[in-house]
């Protein structure tokens, strides 16, 4: 087997085992394996020995014969992870006082950008963004400014791993037109989309750091009609504060 077919295989098994995590994160009971394999679209035998894995190094507990629920060292990480949900909830709300539009937090996996915070701002039509709602990172304002942050063989790999689906006649699916966004997104230092994840609507975002690199999101949603772009500087000027927040926080 060559350097690259292990190195390969070594991601794989990685990927497959935070799926899992992140399988039993979302659950509010202990899960079995079955449940475990179809969430995770994983063969029961392999899902059982990267749950087995798991378990040894601390990161998943075997409560029953074939039963599991996250172990302490995966409920530190988690719990560490919701720093920024709490420090941003003032954020969230001044900006959507501000603005009187919906606002949100997200966080990103390989493939999507997951809003794990919201405000509905209330004015009509309303956009009501649930959280845990998954939006694919070529298609979302956030989304396409983080692939630009992770440079131009991010992108690629992206389209060729996930494809470009459209999700309206606006979203992009070309990748040649995606690097374009996303390193326009980059240099600009702030993401837009118009009508690419639902018809009519628009979102702009700008990243949050914290002491060791971009970790999320601040996003403004609103019908197209009604997005002003001037919104921008107070969307980048409140996501600057809270990354100062985050970094004395971490440096405490």
């Amino acid at each position: 087997m060559t350097k690259r077919v292990k190195r390969q295989s070594s991601i794989q098994v990685l990927d497959r085992a935070m799926a899992l995590i992140d399988a039993l994160s979302r659950c509010q009971h202990n899960a079995s394996l079955k449940e475990l394999s179809l969430s995770t679209h994983l063969h029961r035998s392999t899902a059982c020995r990267i749950l087995e894995a798991l378990h040894r190094h601390g990161y998943v507990d075997r409560v029953a014969t074939g039963f599991y629920r996250l172990g302490t060292k995966a409920r530190t990480v988690k719990n560490a992870t919701t720093d920024i949900e709490v420090q941003a909830h003032n954020t969230l709300e001044r900006v959507r006082d501000a603005v009187g539009e919906t606002v949100s937090i997200a966080r990103f996996n390989e493939s999507h950008a997951i809003f794990t915070s919201c405000m509905s701002g209330g004015r009509v039509p309303l956009i009501d963004l649930a959280e845990g709602t998954a939006v694919p990172l070529h298609a979302a304002a956030c989304g396409k400014l983080w692939l630009g942050e992770c440079g131009v063989h991010a992108v690629n790999v992206y389209a060729a791993r996930f494809g470009l689906a459209a999700l309206t006649s606006a979203t992009v699916t070309d990748v040649e037109k995606l690097l374009h966004e996303t390193r326009r997104a980059h240099k600009r230092g702030y993401g837009r989309e118009f009508d690419e994840v639902e018809q009519g609507y628009a979102s702009i975002a700008t990243l949050i750091s914290d002491c060791n690199g971009p970790i999320a999101a601040l996003s403004i949603h609103a019908p197209r009609a009604r997005l002003d772009m001037r919104w921008i500087t107070l969307l980048q000027a409140h996501a600057v504060l809270l990354t100062q927040q985050l970094c004395q926080k971490h440096a405490a």
